[in-house]
């Protein structure tokens, strides 16, 4: 499996072109495990949150991953904007505590009132 693209494709030999952007979701996949998993354990905390789903936008060589959690029952704002950033808090320094810091930096966490918008 030795020779330049061109002889290996001569020959007939499967070439893998794996891109930025595979490499990078095949990297990560770990850490969106243990980073949804511990994230659906601290929605359960909220009573006004649902349905989370996640939704990814990829770039050319990274990816964000972009939590999204249905509210319920028409929560203010202001107590919207309060969880937010408890759960990012949490989120970070569980992050840290894990090892999944890279992953943290392309997490986007959203209490979007136009849930079903996304999908």
């Amino acid at each position: 499996m030795t020779g330049t693209l061109s002889q290996k494709l001569s020959k007939g030999e499967d070439i893998m072109c794996e891109t930025y952007l595979d490499k990078f979701k095949q990297e990560m996949e770990p850490a969106k495990k243990i980073y949804t998993e511990e994230i659906k354990k601290l929605a359960e905390n909220y009573d006004f949150l649902g349905e989370m789903k996640i939704r990814e936008e990829p770039d050319i060589d990274t990816q964000d991953y972009v939590y999204v959690f249905k509210n319920l029952n028409g929560t203010s704002e202001e107590v919207l904007d309060k969880t937010l950033k408890e759960m990012y808090i949490h989120m970070k320094a569980f992050s840290k505590a894990n090892g999944i810091n890279e992953f943290c930096r392309n997490a986007i966490i959203s209490l979007d009132g136009d849930f079903d918008e996304y999908y």
